[in-house]
């Protein structure tokens, strides 16, 4: 118990789990496979080829791979470095959704999806149509046009990410996160075009 008020996640374990992990936790390599008891889609980790238990890569339970800001060095007690794990995973969460937040507004599709992760790469074409919309309801007032040209932005995009599904560079994890973008988009061009259908002045 004082393990697992340390580092709650524990509390997903049962007894014997916690044990086995306890029990390997000098060794962070030994830990990995214990890693889906205590995250919800943490599968595994890479490690640097130098530095033998420094973490640089998390992989995700569908293989993609996301690489720490920083480096993250396992040792110590089990229950320490792994509460830093989840630090380091949120740390670099967080710089990779402002470096989107930065970056994203005139990048295409395509670069979206081959520099962000999937997650990422939603909020990268949210951001997108949310400025265009805002800046489309916002001129409504003088433009009567705003709204069907930020609706044709929209599909645009929507058919832009349905071509890249005919092309072939694509492997499994992308070809999954264009289906997943245009599933969001789709909907995104349902409420731009019932907006202009409206015309919705602000």
């Amino acid at each position: 118990e004082t393990k697992r008020n340390c580092f709650p996640r524990f509390y997903f374990c049962s007894d014997g789990v916690l044990l086995e992990i306890l029990s390997q936790g000098s060794d962070p390599h030994a830990i990995v496979q214990h890693l889906q008891n205590v995250f919800d889609s943490l599968a595994a980790l890479s490690f640097d080829k130098q530095k033998k238990n420094t973490a640089v890569t998390m992989v995700a339970n569908d293989k993609e791979e996301v690489r720490f800001s920083t480096p993250l060095n396992l040792g110590g007690n089990v229950e320490d470095y792994l509460g830093d794990l989840v630090n380091q995973m949120q740390e670099t969460l967080h710089d990779i959704c402002r470096e989107c937040g930065a970056e994203c507004e005139g990048m295409s599709c395509e670069e979206i999806v081959e520099k962000f992760p999937a997650q990422v790469g939603i909020m990268a074409i949210q951001f997108q149509w949310t400025n265009e919309t805002e800046d489309a309801l916002k001129r409504a007032r003088q433009d009567k046009s705003s709204l069907h040209g930020s609706n044709k932005k929209a599909l645009a995009v929507l058919n832009e990410l349905i071509g890249m599904t005919v092309i072939d560079k694509w492997n499994k994890l992308e070809r999954t996160n264009i289906e997943t973008l245009i599933t969001i988009q789709v909907h995104q061009k349902d409420v731009s075009e019932e907006l202009a259908k409206k015309e919705v002045k602000d």
